[in-house]
């Protein structure tokens, strides 16, 4: 947890939150979880924006802070000409998409065109097929592991728990 503090970074953040839902959403009584964990979320967030760091906890939420703004208006615009290309080859990508002459406005001060979504670059060589092929077996063992977890909750809670969190 000290490292999301630190790196001040987007898709840590994401990440985090996402396994927190799972975890949540994962378990027994998952209404009564999500409604305890809005209920803690809501009573951080509100004291957090009552101390002198509010205002910069808000700047940096994408889409409604200004820090780094440019880095977001960056990401959307390559999610904008990334789907033109991806949607002229949809199935099965095109392996060469990357050389294609709409991302040329995307290359950058260093000469790079900064794709670090892997999804999207999956997308764009590989179609939908290729998603679905690199998606499956993370979504097949998250759900086997959530299934075995729920099961063995019932006698052993802590192995449950484990179970879950591994998902």
């Amino acid at each position: 947890s000290i490292g999301l503090l630190v790196a001040l970074s987007r898709g840590p953040w994401v990440a985090t939150a996402a396994g927190v839902l799972a975890l949540v959403l994962a378990g027994p009584n998952a209404g009564k979880r999500i409604v305890v964990t809005s209920a803690v979320l809501a009573a951080v967030v509100l004291g957090l924006m009552a101390t002198p760091y509010g205002d910069k906890i808000i700047g940096y939420i994408p889409f409604i802070g200004n820090v780094e703004r440019s880095t977001v208006d960056y990401r959307v615009r390559l999610i904008e000409v990334s789907m033109m290309i991806f949607w002229d080859n949809p199935i099965l990508g095109n392996y060469n998409a990357i050389a294609d002459p709409r991302l040329e406005e995307m290359r950058q001060g260093q000469g790079i065109i900064d794709m670090v979504n892997t999804y999207l670059g999956v997308a764009l060589q590989y179609g939908i097929v290729g998603v679905v092929i690199f998606v499956a077996p993370f979504v097949i063992a998250g759900v086997a592991t959530i299934l075995r977890a729920r099961e063995v909750e019932v006698e052993h809670q802590a192995m449950g728990l484990a179970g879950r969190a591994l998902a």
